[in-house]
């Protein structure tokens, strides 16, 4: 009698242990994992119902008969949900994983559960006395033997339509659950005093939890977030309920452990408690951002996501929102994502590393554009001056911190409509749009002036970070003109300027091939 008590006592003590393990672990918030937590939270009331109802069934001239049926009921009870729990789990497995709308399979799972429940609650119940023990029987066994079989046949049929479809792995993991619960099941009614019910569930539970559960499957060991698998899941759960699919997504493009870090922190942000949202690192460079589903729908994606609050200089980020319409496949998901990405890192390659402004090429292409449209501008060369002293001094990051400095500076004074490029090294352009005005070109000279002033990067207090300045003003009026052209007088007047003693500016004068008047930048 006791070592009967004691087997579904160790089962339910092995059962709680794996259980808290499990919800100790960050899990994938799809709807099949928390219909397997379900299943485990049913499997711990089945065992504690199990060891009671053994202890019951076996004294029952010391309990009162009231106890014991109600022990016995629940019981029953919960290991007809577990059969049912462990149905719909299975189909949600199968639709995520493209096998079709299994919606009225789990229909029919619940009505055969609640009309074998309802037969626990209402069927009378038997008892066998033998030399082994003392178990119970009659209408309710049946019914439970009922639900029991349901289950193995579906379990069978369903493992054999979609065996294509699950994949090797979870048809492994699915065909020994359906194995254990065939021979547990034989062997109960067969020899019914012999209690393996409870070992045969945690077998099937803990083999579940280690495979298709397992929290590691489903996290980066390089960013800590969720995964490419992981990213994969959550899409095959929500395309199967819907062919419009919401989500965000960030795309880097930097230095591998700057983006890394660049990534997590954008997950403090976006992924908090209660936002709804999860983050999943679903390439190198692609960090994903997914609405958590619901057991009604699922959280609803934001309009615009956050830009990152702390983002590393050497780091380029875009966030973007993408509503696909008719999808069916993860694999339409990744094109979209490759073809977002694609175009970003376009950009950026038309963009300079360190300093965020325009490369030489892309510069070109657009004052070409400016000429092509015959649209007045005014071209200036700037030079950084001194800074390979800095460089010698205080090292090259010091001199990258200048660099970055000045073209923040750039970038604040410019218009939207007026581009900003680095040529290279210490040498810059900026293309001032639409206007040939001195006067305007010297206001902006100014404010150029004004924010190098404040630059703060230098550890020597009282060093000034300075430019030289050379410009050419361009008319369409003058004819057709090469950028080339216009580059090479630009920089005339810069090596005028340089040669007098630099931080000035000098205007290019076309009609006397020589640079005109320049004067010093207050």
């Amino acid at each position: 009698m006791y070592m009967q008590i004691r087997l579904p006592l160790a089962c339910l003590v092995i059962m709680l242990y794996c259980l808290l393990l499990f919800l100790r672990k960050r899990r994938l918030p799809t709807k099949a994992s928390r219909v397997f937590s379900w299943m485990g939270f049913v499997s711990v009331v089945n065992l504690c119902a199990a060891s009671v109802t053994e202890y019951t069934v076996n004294n029952r001239e010391l309990v009162p008969d009231a106890f014991n049926y109600a022990w016995h009921l629940v019981f029953l009870v919960t290991l007809s949900l577990w059969c049912a729990l462990m149905l719909v789990y299975l189909l949600m497995l199968i639709e995520r994983t493209g096998g079709g709308d299994q919606r009225g399979l789990i229909v029919i799972t619940g009505v055969v559960c609640g009309i074998v429940v309802f037969a626990q609650v209402i069927l009378p119940i038997e008892y066998v006395d033998l030399p082994q023990g003392s178990y119970s029987l009659g209408p309710k066994a049946y019914a439970l033997y009922f639900m029991v079989g349901f289950t193995i046949a579906l379990l069978a049929y369903l493992l054999i339509r979609h065996r294509v479809t699950l994949g090797r792995i979870n048809n492994l993991v699915l065909l020994a659950s359906l194995f254990v619960l065939v021979v547990v099941s034989v062997v109960q009614m067969i020899w019914p005093y012999i209690l393996i019910t409870s070992p045969g569930l945690v077998m099937i539970m803990i083999g579940l939890m280690v495979t298709m559960e397992d929290a590691r499957l489903y996290i980066s060991p390089k960013t800590g977030l969720y995964n490419f698998l992981a990213c994969s899941t959550m899409l095959q759960e929500r395309i199967a309920e819907s062919d419009e699919v919401d989500l965000g997504c960030y795309l880097f493009f930097g230095d591998e452990s700057e983006v890394v870090r660049a990534m997590k922190a954008v997950n403090e942000q976006v992924a908090s408690k209660g936002s709804g949202l999860m983050c999943g690192t679903f390439t190198d460079n692609v960090l994903l951002v997914l609405p958590v589903p619901r057991w009604r729908g699922t959280s609803a994606m934001p309009d615009v996501l956050p830009k990152p609050n702390a983002l590393g200089e050497d780091v380029r980020c875009e966030a973007q929102v993408l509503r696909l319409e008719d999808v069916h496949e993860v694999r339409q998901v990744r094109y979209a994502l490759r073809d977002a990405y694609s175009r970003f890192w376009s950009d950026c390659l038309y963009l300079d590393e360190l300093t965020h402004l325009m490369r030489r090429q892309a510069f070109t292409m657009q004052v070409n554009a400016l000429i092509e449209r015959e649209e007045p501008f005014s071209l200036f060369m700037i030079d950084l001056d001194n800074l390979k002293g800095i460089n010698d001094t205080y090292g090259h990051a010091m001199g990258d911190k200048v660099l970055r400095g000045v073209a923040k500076v750039f970038s604040r004074v410019i218009r939207s409509s007026d581009i900003a490029c680095r040529m290279g090294g210490d040498e810059f352009a900026i293309a001032i749009s639409g206007t040939t005005d001195e006067d305007t070109l010297r206001a902006i000279l100014e404010r150029i002036d004004q924010g190098l002033a404040r630059i703060d990067v230098l550890p020597a207090p009282g060093m000034a970070i300075s430019v030289s300045v050379g410009i050419r003003m361009y008319d369409p009026a003058e004819g057709e003109v090469a950028f080339a052209d216009l580059y090479a007088q630009a920089d005339a007047a810069l090596y005028e300027v340089k040669r007098l003693g630099k931080g000035h500016f000098a205007f290019y004068d076309p009609t006397g091939e020589c640079p005109g008047h320049s004067a010093g930048i207050e």
